[in-house]
């Protein structure tokens, strides 16, 4: 082949490549079939799913009455039902975003898997915790549902501002907030009680958020502001549990009394 006749045809097989590669990245990844055996092609998992609204894989997600949990990965999906009495895996063949809905779709010769992920306050019926996702899964017909996510995402990542101790306010101009650290491992907890800095570390489990015994700096202030600041660690140290009200508003509850704080926003420039 002659060196024009070769350079020709090497034009159009770029151009045909090309045009095939646009075809592809165009293509919606919902298009491809329920039917067909092998896992679809994912994007990379991103990592700050809750945050950016989208779902993260790995992604958990718990039910009760009856009990069943569901693990999701970038390959399969997996269903654990009747307290451990039945476990299915499937592949995952898509997922679809609508606003602030993910759907999972798993299928195999057997069986058909939709787990439709919504990104709203959920409290698990049994220990009354919060989620950051409510969960309904469907496998052949039958409907479970329950919550998803990890409790601590919705603690960290913000800075928390007190707006009220045990229904009496706080003072005017005064500040207390809560910063929810995690870090090498370690959970603590942060911020400003009124007058001086404290610290303290945390432990979630799935039935409560207690706190350690807080230590604080030493600093002097007013005497109400002093008071207010011991009224603040008394009811932290007590706290047993949390919850996230229809406002989006973190509330502390325990036998020394409740806290309600919300999530501090960036000022308008």
């Amino acid at each position: 082949m002659n060196t024009p006749t070769r350079s020709i045809v090497l034009t159009v097989a770029c151009v045909a490549l090309a045009l095939a590669g646009c075809q592809s990245a165009n293509q919606p990844a919902e298009v491809q079939a329920d039917t067909d055996s092998s896992p679809a092609s994912l994007a990379e998992p991103v990592t700050d799913g809750f945050a950016a609204g989208e779902l993260a894989l790995p992604f958990r997600a718990r039910g009760q009455e009856p009990g069943w949990f569901m693990a999701a990965e970038t390959g399969s999906v997996t269903l654990v039902t009747g307290f451990g009495e039945r476990s299915v895996t499937l592949p995952l063949r898509r997922i679809e975003q609508q606003g602030a809905i993910t759907r999972l779709h798993a299928t195999n010769a057997q069986h058909r898997l939709v787990a439709e992920v919504e990104r709203s306050v959920c409290n698990d019926t049994m220990s009354d915790i919060p989620f950051p996702y409510r969960v309904i899964v469907e496998l052949d017909g039958e409907h479970l549902s329950g919550c998803g996510g990890e409790s601590l995402d919705l603690l960290t990542g913000a800075t928390w501002v007190v707006e009220d101790l045990d229904r009496g306010g706080i003072i005017d101009r005064s500040r207390i907030s809560l910063e929810f650290l995690v870090e090498l491992g370690q959970r603590r907890v942060a911020g400003l009680a009124s007058c001086n800095r404290y610290f303290a570390s945390f432990q979630l489990t799935g039935e409560s958020l207690t706190f350690d015994r807080p230590g604080s700096t030493m600093m002097a202030c007013a005497p109400s502001l002093m008071a207010q600041e011991q009224k603040f660690l008394r009811i932290l140290q007590g706290v047993r549990s949390f919850d996230i009200d229809p406002t989006g508003a973190l509330i502390l509850r325990g036998p020394e009394g409740t806290l309600l704080a919300r999530r501090e926003t960036a000022p308008e420039r």
